[in-house]
């Protein structure tokens, strides 16, 4: 037998072949990415599950997994390269490269979020309802790091979401009203006129109005390639259906909800369904259901 080495020795030879390893070269200026970070509201309740039905538990993930793959798909920038795809738990992270050309911005903007509202509204219809942030920023990734503002600012709109919503970064808005030689300051008509997709919060912020994809498209072509790459997923196009079965997964979720503050989420998203449905789709807010952990 030979004699073996210590293994300081071994672990000081794989750091200085680490050390010499080519990494990616450093862009200046840096790359500007478009990026969409969420994490999804119930979740914990679904690894919970896991304990009891692993089998059922994992089928939802994988469920999730399929609409992630789909996004990715279909979303009108991939076809860009240096896209990025991170999944972690309940996080979910997409960017890819800003157009060159602000002649295309426009257009593709329009199509990016019609897409991202078409994935929040079949993850609703599955019960998982998401909070997070779209922005414009720098960024350097490889297979294990990413660095950069548009991760930060992405990150920092999920923080200040608080609700399940997606908000969008003023980085976003100004580069879109930059394209359409507009102002850079974001005006309530300028936005809400060019973008049916985004709307005004009562904070002020900016989000998703990821109901309104059932509403406005941006064009049929794109709608029959989109909805063609999801057909075979659960997800109904039926606008009346999808407004009950949203009714359904909202008061679902508050039933469940084991607190004060998750109760509050779904009461969110109860006074916002209301603002796109009439008659009986609407939600009672004076239900029962709203009332809990009242003193």
């Amino acid at each position: 037998m030979g004699e073996s080495r210590p293994s300081s020795e071994v672990n000081l030879e794989l750091f200085e072949k680490v050390q010499q390893k080519q990494r990616a070269p450093i862009r200046v200026p840096p790359d500007q990415v478009v990026a969409l970070y969420f994490d999804i509201l119930g979740f914990r309740q679904l690894v919970n599950q896991s304990e009891v039905d692993w089998a059922g538990a994992v089928a939802r993930v994988q469920n999730i997994e399929r609409w992630i793959e789909f996004f990715v798909q279909v979303n009108p920038g991939h076809d860009s390269k240096g896209i990025i795809t991170r999944v972690f738990s309940d996080n979910v992270y997409v960017s890819f490269h800003k157009p060159s050309s602000k002649k295309n911005i426009a257009t593709l903007f329009q199509e990016f979020l019609w897409t991202v509202g078409f994935i929040q509204c079949a993850l609703a219809q599955n019960g998982f309802f998401v909070r997070g942030g779209i922005a414009i920023g720098s960024q350097y990734s490889t297979d294990t790091t990413l660095f950069g503002t548009a991760l930060v600012r992405v990150y920092l709109c999920e923080k200040q979401a608080m609700n399940p919503r997606i908000l969008i970064d003023d980085s976003f808005l100004s580069c879109y009203h930059e394209s359409m030689t507009e102002s850079m300051q974001p005006k309530e008509n300028q936005v809400t006129t060019s973008f049916p997709y985004l709307r005004a919060d009562s904070d002020g912020k900016y989000f998703l109005d990821y109901m309104a994809a059932y509403e406005n498209l941006p064009n049929p072509e794109f709608e029959r390639e989109v909805i063609g790459a999801g057909g075979q997923s659960n997800f109904s196009r039926d606008a009346d259906l999808f407004s009950r079965m949203h009714k359904r997964q909202i008061l679902k979720g508050a039933e469940k909800a084991q607190d004060r503050r998750v109760l509050e989420k779904y009461q969110w998203v109860a006074i916002y369904h209301n603002t796109h449905v009439i008659n009986e789709d609407k939600i009672d807010m004076n239900q029962e259901i709203w009332k809990s952990f009242e003193n």
